[in-house]
């Protein structure tokens, strides 16, 4: 009996030695050498362990968490959706000032000076109907408006002029660039006393004093014109 009481605290104190040398060593093999469990988790490093994740605030509704693009800004409003690559963003139309909407015609001014050959560009043509006749054709070639008058005075070659209508009223005749007036010459008149003559040009004299040459073939007997028109069958019905 003495010797059996005296071994069983001694196989104990073995024990509880072995035991604390693991627990001290802190290492996994020195726990598994010593057949010694780790001592569950107790309450106390539960409520430590979840301490981080509980002290951090929660994020209000439509908050952006930052990332690697760029630190993201609580409560701000999120992004618009962006345009597809590639496609480009539409323009509203500038808007277009009205005059140049419908640009109108130049306004043709009360005076200019009077029109110079230099501008001019005078042609004749025989017409069929009424026969014997010439028509003239006077367009401004220039970039001015310019004064052509009433009536261009035509003189064939050899001295023969035609007469002029009578009544003939005063105020300009503005031809702006580009347009044309014309005139119509009756070659022959009927009943007319003497004999007529073949020619081979005749010269339109202006208002301004300068005249035009204008070459051409015609018989003439006691011709006459009539005053500058807008257009074609207004002059050839004087």
């Amino acid at each position: 009996m003495t010797i059996h009481r005296i071994l069983i605290p001694g196989t104990l104190l073995a024990l509880g030695a072995a035991a604390l040398a693991g627990c001290s060593g802190g290492s996994p093999a020195g726990a598994a050498a010593t057949g010694a469990v780790p001592p569950p988790a107790t309450a106390a490093t539960t409520a430590s362990a979840e301490a981080p994740a509980a002290a951090e605030p929660a994020r209000p509704a439509g908050a952006v968490a930052g990332g690697a693009g760029g630190a993201g800004t609580s409560g701000s409003a999120p992004r618009p959706a962006s345009t597809a690559p590639g496609t480009p963003a539409a323009k509203a139309p500038r808007p277009v000032p009205p005059a140049a909407r419908h640009p109108g015609p130049a306004a043709v001014p009360d005076r200019a000076p009077s029109c110079t050959p230099g501008q001019l560009a005078v042609t004749a043509k025989p017409v069929s109907r009424p026969a014997g006749r010439l028509l003239l054709t006077a367009r401004n070639t220039g970039t001015a408006p310019c004064d052509l008058g009433l009536v261009g005075t035509v003189t064939f070659a050899g001295g023969v002029g035609a007469t002029l209508p009578g009544g003939i009223g005063g105020g300009p005749n503005i031809l702006m660039p580009g347009q044309a007036n014309h005139e119509a010459v009756t070659l022959v008149r009927e009943g007319a006393p003497g004999s007529g003559a073949t020619t081979s040009s005749f010269t339109v004299a202006l208002d301004g004093g300068a005249t035009v040459t204008v070459r051409t073939t015609s018989f003439v007997h006691a011709p006459s014109v009539g005053l500058w028109r807008s257009t074609e069958a207004e002059a050839l019905r004087q």
